[in-house]
Order: C-alpha cells, then sequence, then structure tokens
C-alpha cells in the first residue's frame, strides 16, 4: 500500500493511554537512568581513587627499587673495601714474619704465627684464598704476574716460576690480586 494514496480516513485515530501511567513509566525510567548515572559516577569514583592508590604504591615500589640499588651499591663497595682491608691484612702479617725471621726474636715469632693462624681464619671465613704460586710451576696468566726473570741454564724451568715476591689472593671465581712472580728464563746450550 502507497502511503500516498491512503486518505484521512485510512488512519486509524491515536489513542491517548493515561496520563498518569505515562508520567509513571518516565518516572520509573527517569529513576533508572538516574541509577545509573550515579553507579557510573561511584565507578568512575572508584577508578579514579584506585589509579591513585596505584600511583602512589608504584611510586613507593620504584623508591623502594631506587633504595635497594643504592644498597647494592654500597654493599659492593664495603664489600671491595674488605677484599683490599683483608688482603693488606694478610700482607702486613707476611711482612712481619720476615722481620721475625730477620731479627731472630722468639717472642715477635711466636705472635706472629699467632696472628698468620687469625689471619688464615678469617680469609677462611671470607672464602679468601691464596692464588697457587709454586715455584717449577708453569706461570698462568690469569693468576700471575711476571715482574723479573732469573736466568736458568735448564731448558724445562722455561716459564716457570722461580720465586713469589708478592702473594695473589682470589674470592670464588674473582682474582683479587694476581701474585707477583719471577720467571725462569733459560739461557744455555741446549744439547749439552
Amino acid at each position: 500500500m502507497d502511503i500516498l494514496k491512503k486518505k484521512i480516513h485510512d488512519f486509524k485515530p491515536i489513542e491517548m493511554p493515561d496520563i498518569a501511567k505515562e508520567d509513571g513509566y518516565f518516572d520509573l525510567l527517569y529513576g533508572v537512568l538516574k541509577k545509573i548515572n550515579k553507579t557510573g559516577q561511584k565507578s568512575s569514583n572508584t577508578i579514579s581513587a584506585m589509579k591513585e592508590e596505584i600511583v602512589e604504591e608504584v611510586q613507593k615500589t620504584y623508591q623502594t627499587v631506587e633504595e635497594m640499588r643504592e644498597e647494592r651499591i654500597r654493599v659492593i663497595r664495603d664489600n671491595e673495601r674488605l677484599e683490599k682491608g683483608v688482603i693488606e691484612l694478610n700482607d702486613i702479617v707476611e711482612n712481619l714474619g720476615r722481620a721475625a725471621e730477620v731479627t731472630k726474636i722468639p717472642e715477635l715469632a711466636e705472635m706472629i704465627t699467632i696472628a698468620s693462624k687469625a689471619v688464615d681464619q678469617i680469609n677462611a671465613k671470607l672464602g679468601i684464598i691464596k692464588v697457587p704460586a709454586e715455584p717449577h710451576t708453569k706461570i698462568d696468566d690469569e693468576y700471575h704476574i711476571k715482574i723479573n726473570t732469573e736466568v736458568s741454564q735448564n731448558k724445562a724451568n722455561e716459564g716457570k716460576i722461580s720465586g713469589v715476591v708478592e702473594q695473589g689472593y682470589r674470592r670464588g671465581d674473582k682474582v683479587l690480586r694476581r701474585a707477583s712472580v719471577i720467571v725462569f728464563k733459560f739461557e744455555g746450550i741446549e744439547n749439552e
């Protein structure tokens, strides 16, 4: 049916429902929309509050991470100072031991022996061990530094340790100080 060809009598009259019911529906719809709006506002407020709390917690976490990073740096520095201090303590006790040998004072030698045992215990507790540098063993560039040479007539001694000038130390895999060593150098005739 074409709407343009319709006549007025083809249309039915509009029935008006009870106006009071209409107002009731309107109020009901208005109330529902109002509740939805309030819920949205509450959700928005809740999200806002949560966002502030989350930002605050993230800032606290960041601050904690920074404090931990600074503490780690302090611990690393303290550890390095401790390692250097223990090496210096070892050197002092070794030098006092040499002095006791030279002076041949029995009381001094006895005190140095006691101090040396105490230092060995400290080293053991800290995991610090001496770098092996036995005479007539092959030099190892990771653990030894050649500071001088000694002439040897024996070809088999070439490149081996003659003596230790300064003891080396390591802690786990970390070399704290390489041993300063004198190394044999062959000078002679090979076919003698």
